[in-house]
């Protein structure tokens, strides 16, 4: 089962199940700079779920045009286990240029 969305009451609302029910995972589209606040909202449903956020993994949707080795390590910070892009466009060559481009930041950031 998966939901989404940008608003503060989808967050919510798919927060408040995943932390009530049994998945290890998680992931969407959130910008680094709201990463943190969102994930301690997460971490203390969790708590209340009596679940163990530590074994959660932690897989982020990242905005290819606007990544950069800053916000990769912003990612990092927060506990991100994996970072993926979803390219989207009917020039496919752009799209390989887009891939090359995100295997090479990752590449540098380690």
């Amino acid at each position: 089962m998966r939901k989404g969305g940008h608003n503060d009451e989808v967050w919510h609302s798919t927060r408040r199940w995943r932390a009530d029910s049994d998945p290890d995972g998680d992931f969407g589209l959130i910008l680094p700079e709201r990463i943190g606040p969102k994930l301690d909202e997460l971490k203390r449903l969790m708590e209340q779920a009596g679940r163990d956020f530590s074994t959660l993994e932690l897989t982020v949707l990242a905005d290819p045009p606007r990544l950069n080795e800053k916000e990769i390590r912003t990612y990092q910070a927060a506990g991100v286990n994996v970072l993926y892009m979803l390219p989207i466009s009917n020039d496919h060559q752009a799209v390989i240029r887009e891939m090359r481009k995100f295997a090479t930041t990752m590449q540098v950031v380690g």
